[in-house]
């Protein structure tokens, strides 16, 4: 039996409910029943494939009753404005209305404009990741660079500190101190340039 798709309105503009048999759609012992007052939107009991329950944001003018329609409706959601999701479920609510009216050109058309937009979606989560990656190396590089200027302003105070002392024995303990406290300044920097690294 075929079947089709609940459509409802949400932030993005579109989504999907329970699959439905196609006959409901213009059976008039199952006539398509429109949400009630009191109803909550996005209710199976109430809702299809061409229920707008919150037209807020909806691509308006969008049809599908020849290819020229498809084509320009593709258009007009690409020229929309409206976020890459919203124009991809724009898409597949036309595509899905098309089908059910046997519209399988026009649907075609809508087809085509959601693998455009999937291989997109790809292309966008693979510089997405190498954003990533890029934002995580020039932490790194800011993490090791912030570590030798502390080293160097450490030295320098160190150095001024020992010149001051005048004893051998006195100069040798503060020598020791401030090479243990480089050394725990090396341990922490390094500790969170390697967990930046992981993440």
């Amino acid at each position: 039996m075929k079947t089709f798709l609940t459509y409802h309105e949400n932030s993005y503009g579109y989504s999907f409910g329970a699959m439905r048999p196609a006959a409901d759609l213009n059976a008039k012992k199952n006539p398509r029943i429109p949400r009630k007052k009191g109803q909550p939107a996005g209710s199976d009991s109430h809702s299809d494939l061409y229920t707008d329950e919150n037209p807020k944001g909806t691509i308006h003018g969008l049809k599908f009753a020849t290819v020229k329609d498809a084509k320009a409706s593709v258009s007009k959601i690409e020229g929309s404005g409206k976020k890459h999701a919203h124009k991809i479920q724009a898409a597949i609510a036309m595509e899905q209305r098309a089908k059910e009216m046997g519209k399988t050109a026009e649907a075609g058309v809508y087809r085509t404009y959601i693998e455009k937009m999937k291989k997109k979606t790809k292309d966008m989560q693979k510089e997405d990741k190498e954003d990533d990656e890029l934002q995580k190396t020039m932490r790194v590089a800011n993490q090791k660079m912030n570590l030798a200027k502390r080293i160097r302003q450490t030295r320098k105070q160190q150095k001024a500190s020992l010149d001051r002392v005048k004893d051998k024995d006195a100069k040798k303990r503060m020598k020791n101190t401030q090479d243990s406290q480089l050394k725990n300044i090396k341990t922490s920097a390094q500790s969170q340039i390697k967990a930046l690294q992981k993440n």
